[in-house]
């Protein structure tokens, strides 16, 4: 499943992803507009995956970001777009989502 996303950081210096065939663009506008270079927010959202994983669900398993809001139980995290009702929710596996996750966060500096 991560093979279906290039990360690379652009001209700019920005972090970037492109989804390959198999890969979900809003997964990757979740990435980009949502995530960007925090890694406070990164690391929040890894820690929530990794407990729900390890079976640790709680009510605060929803995170809301700039553009979309995370879900997140054991077996699958679901990103819902909270400035457009209409537009389509994107799920993946939460294991999947860690995954991406993980690749994400080596690419960000040890700062906030």
């Amino acid at each position: 499943m991560t093979d279906s996303y290039s990360i690379f950081r652009d001209d700019t210096g920005r972090l970037q992803i492109t989804p390959g065939p198999g890969g979900d663009v809003l997964v990757a506008d979740f990435l980009q507009t949502d995530i960007r270079d925090s890694t406070v927010y990164c690391d929040l959202v890894l820690a929530m995956l990794k407990r729900n994983m390890a079976g640790r669900h709680s009510e605060q398993d929803r995170t809301i970001g700039n553009i979309y809001r995370l879900d997140v139980n054991r077996d699958q995290a679901t990103l819902t777009n909270i400035h457009d009702e209409q537009a389509p929710a994107a799920s993946i596996a939460s294991a999947d989502l860690l995954a991406l996750m993980q690749q994400w966060r080596a690419h960000l500096p040890d700062r906030p």
